[in-house]
Parts: C-alpha cells; structure tokens; sequence
C-alpha cells in the first residue's frame, strides 16, 4: 500500500510539472493564456516571472523521460500514441495540424505557404502536449490494476516455489515439514482471496478453518469447495501437531496436489 501511495503520488507530480511546463510556455507566448492564467493559479504567475530564457527544451525533455518510463510500465498499450504526440515515426509526405510533432514545436518549425502560417503552432504544441497529460494521468487510473497483476504473478510464483520445497521434502522423507509447509502456502493464498473479495471475517488470529467458513458463507465457492479445503486443512493439522499419528505418504501427496489445485482454481 505504500507502494502504491508513492507511485500514485510520482505520477500526480510528474502530471502538475507537466502542465506547468505546457502553461508556462503558452503564457509566454500569448497574451491570451497569460490573461488565463492569472484567474487559475498566482503560483503560475511566479513560475513565469523566475523562467529562464529557452527553458522549455531541457525541461520538457526532461519531463518525456520520465513520463515515457511511467507509461511504457504502467499502460504500455498507450505507449505508441503517447510518442506519436512528440516525434512522427513516419516519412511525412507534408506537415499538417494533425501530424505536427511536439518535437516540430521545440525545434521551432514553422510551416508556411506563400508567406503566411497554415497552422497556429502553438495551438498544436498546446493540444498535442495536453493529449499527452491526459495519457499520463490514465496511469493513476490504471495503477491498481497493473499492481494487482504484478502482485498476482510474483504470488503465484513464490507458492509454486514453496509447494516444490514442500515436495522435495516429502521426497526426503520429511513428511511433517512438508505438509506444514503446504498448510502455511494455503493459508496465505487464502488470505489474499480473503483480501480480495473483501469477506468479512472478525476473527484476529485466523486459521485455514477461518478463512474457508468465511469465503463458503460470503458465496466465493460452494460446498464441495469447503469440504475439498477442510479436508486439506484437517492432514495440515495432523503435521502441525507432534501428539497425533504420524501423518501418511498419499496424505501428503493429497495435501501438496490439493494445495497446488487451490491455488490454480479459486481466486
């Protein structure tokens, strides 16, 4: 969570000095957005006053960087039209409104016919660097999901490596150790399902029992789910506790297959 509390708060940076730069460099151009900018922010209107000469080169360049490493991780299939908004990646037959580049922009290229503008190219740095705030701040919107994914992925990876730790020690003979190994990798799973789906569970120390009543009676699965996993929790049980009997190969290999089944299925 604090993860994601200070990514969310990069990018929320990252979009204001993004806007800063757009509006900085309108009001220094025209008298129109500068008149806009005094009914916006007064702090706009310090910014301008300490700018230095030619800055918006460096400072935008400055500010694609970083914003282009936040879209190609976070929302990668945006990436394309995030560029395409600073530099064509084509052989332009003519340079239009529509295909005129950022890049055009800070190199100061003017496009002309007979002597007169075709095209307000200020208007086109506007709109073009405005599409690619819009691109960034969907990053913020997005950031659970592709948190969530990574989170997912990265968990099912460790579970797949402690049920083959449990496997190999049942293979050595270790039969206690691996199946409460097995019992510890079902229990976080099912505290992350738990966690996902919201179920309400009161209980502060809770077991594989918790967990399992809690998402039967919340209707993530039914029945032969609950009884699958009770089952499952009942041989882990056996492993933790030295005074019963000593549990048996085909339970544990039905508790490593069950756990692995778990995983796989109920999510």
């Amino acid at each position: 969570m604090k993860t994601k509390k200070s990514i969310r708060e990069e990018i929320k940076k990252l979009e204001l000095a993004g806007v800063t730069i757009l509006y900085l460099e309108l009001a220094s151009k025209s008298e129109r957005y500068l008149d806009a900018l005094k009914s916006i922010d007064q702090t706009f209107q310090k910014a301008l006053s300490e700018r230095k000469p030619k800055s918006t080169i460096s400072d935008y360049q400055g500010w694609y960087a970083q914003a282009h490493a936040v879209v190609r991780q976070i929302i990668p299939d945006h990436l394309d039209e995030f560029v395409k908004q600073f530099k064509h990646q084509r052989v332009r037959k003519e340079i239009t409104y529509e295909n005129y580049t950022i890049e055009d922009y800070l190199i100061r290229l003017s496009i002309t016919r007979g002597g007169d503008p075709l095209f307000d190219t200020l208007e086109a740095f506007h709109f073009k660097f405005e599409r690619q705030i819009e691109i960034l701040k969907s990053a913020n919107i997005m950031l659970d999901s592709q948190l969530s994914s990574i989170r997912g992925t990265l968990q099912a990876e460790l579970f797949d490596d402690e049920l083959s730790a449990a496997r190999h020690l049942s293979e050595k003979g270790f039969l206690r150790a691996a199946g409460a190994l097995a019992g510890v990798t079902l229990e976080r799973h099912l505290s992350l399902v738990v966690e996902e789906h919201k179920v309400p569970i009161r209980k502060k120390n809770r077991t594989i029992a918790d967990y399992n009543d809690g998402l039967k009676d919340f209707g993530t699965y039914d029945i032969p789910d609950w009884r699958f996993i009770q089952r499952l929790a009942d041989i882990r049980n056996m492993c933790d506790h030295d005074k019963d009997r000593e549990p048996r190969d085909d339970e544990i290999v039905e508790l490593l297959d069950g756990v692995d089944k778990i995983i796989k299925t109920v999510s």
